[in-house]
């Protein structure tokens, strides 16, 4: 994968909230089958989105030859003022509110393994995901590597939601570690949404319009 699709990858798989949701299941009793089920429908979420844009995709790209270039600059352009418009939101609520956590996160020690499924689900930022494998398709033209592209693209999109089950899982006692993380992500959730939208929705816009001219 290029340094864009990376990037991409990278930012989907920082998101705070997921991180967060993923260490406040694993406090909870019976917290490592609600992390993993937070996990699998987050996998699960990233790989669909991301698969299905690819099939999607390549079969207006094989029907439309070079008018395809456009449409991916102009799907880049959407997604980056989708993003822009998720951190002034962020930004706003934050101003609004304070550093006010989601009431959704607030219930989470109350959730059993099936709504965390689905929390995971609806968690990951899709346009991000769509983003990603618009990258994969112009970067690899064969079917297997786009498809080893995307399989890869997803295991890295989903670091926040594997990396604290990891440590539960690898761990004689991760407890200390992810009370820190816990307290970090507490505190620190809203600037860290911020930025991350911010510059993935600027870096998204600069490339669909630098496709275009």
């Amino acid at each position: 994968m290029n340094a864009n699709t990376v990037l991409l990858a990278f930012t989907i798989g920082l998101s705070p909230l997921a991180a967060l949701a993923s260490l406040l299941l694993l406090s909870s009793e019976r917290g490592t089958r609600k992390a993993a089920a937070l996990a699998v429908g987050w996998v699960t979420a990233v790989a669909v989105v991301g698969f299905g844009t690819l099939f999607l995709e390549g079969q207006v790209e094989s029907g439309s030859g070079g008018a395809s270039a456009t449409i991916t600059a102009v799907i880049d352009i959407l997604l980056g003022v989708i993003a822009i418009f998720a951190a002034i939101r962020v930004r706003r609520q934050e101003q609004h509110g304070g550093k006010k956590t989601p009431k959704w996160l607030s219930r989470l020690d109350q959730m059993s393994p099936l709504p965390a499924l689905v929390l995971g689900a609806f968690l990951p930022p899709y346009a991000l995901a769509v983003a990603g494998a618009n990258n994969i398709l112009k970067d690899y033209s064969g079917q297997s590597a786009q498809f080893g592209a995307m399989v890869i693209f997803t295991l890295v999109a989903s670091l926040d939601v594997l990396v604290p089950l990891l440590v539960v899982l690898g761990s004689r006692q991760p407890e200390p570690l992810l009370a820190k993380w816990r307290a970090l992500l507490l505190e620190h959730w809203p600037k860290v949404l911020l930025w991350l939208f911010l510059i993935i929705g600027l870096y998204l816009i600069a490339k669909g319009v630098n496709a275009l001219v």
